[in-house]
């Protein structure tokens, strides 16, 4: 998980009238540009997802791989507001 993948660029019905990617590969963002928000990196963390923009939000279930690092990602955040406020 963590790279960035190149992906099919045309959308085209089938025979079967379903819609799908199909077309060259191509990268359609990089890296620094996907994870670029304008702060310093020390003010945030990176999570890695090996999807494209369509399908980076979309989880299987809650035994998705990305999905578990999103819930575990949000749980750190929250315990650390609340270690933050006890201070």
């Amino acid at each position: 998980m963590g790279a960035t993948k190149n992906r099919l660029i045309i959308l085209q019905r089938g025979d079967d009238g379903k819609w799908a990617r199909t077309g060259v590969e191509i990268l359609m963002v990089t890296k620094a540009s996907a994870t670029c928000i304008g702060l310093p990196d020390e003010l945030y963390n990176h999570l890695p997802v090996d999807a494209d923009h369509s399908d980076m939000v979309k989880f299987w279930g809650p035994d998705d791989e990305t999905y578990q690092s999103v819930v575990t990602r949000i749980k750190d955040f929250v315990q650390g507001i609340h270690l933050q406020n006890r201070t």
